[in-house]
């Protein structure tokens, strides 16, 4: 049986109610897993940036799209590999006994202690997967995370060095 691969969609689309339910049906419907989703609005406050990582096999990939971009609240889609773009997500957590927090965790995944028993983590998605897996052995925790962000890196001519 064929592996599901990871992708990651950056869709451009309408800021208004009932979008995003549009684009999660789309996606459901051809059985594929959302691993994450992330929303929010541009500097154009008619439009909301969607970042979607979905599993699903490659030959069903073309159709998620085709489909999402066929919805006419879907301005622009990107698929991205991995060299494109930079992402991020952040973890906040706590944990009942900071005692018992190994200090190497903290100092290798770069978390910083935003309170008592709280702290903070930003990193790409196995970062932060792997600092819980990494917490989770010796401590009983709590976490919220974002899902993944990303930003396309742009291409060596569209980069202006220096200000004038």
């Amino acid at each position: 049986m064929k592996q599901k691969d990871e992708h990651v969609l950056s869709i451009m689309a309408d800021n208004k109610f009932g979008v995003l339910t549009r684009i999660i049906n789309g996606v459901r419907r051809e059985g594929c897993n959302i691993k994450s989703l992330t929303a929010a609005r541009t500097q154009n406050k008619d439009y909301s940036k969607i970042t979607i990582n979905i599993e699903c096999y490659e030959y069903l990939l073309n159709d998620i799209i085709d489909r999402m971009v066929g919805l006419n609240c879907v301005k622009s889609l990107s698929k991205y590999e991995a060299v494109q773009f930079v992402e991020r997500e952040y973890a906040i957590f706590s944990v009942k006994n900071e005692c018992l927090i190994s200090e190497n965790i903290i100092k290798k995944y770069h978390a910083t202690k935003i309170r008592d028993n709280i702290y903070e983590l930003t990193g790409n998605r196995e970062t932060i997967s792997d600092c819980i897996d990494a917490l989770a052995k010796s401590v009983s925790v709590d976490i919220a995370r974002t899902g993944s962000i990303i930003l396309q890196i742009p291409d060596e001519e569209e980069i202006i060095n220096g200000c004038k």
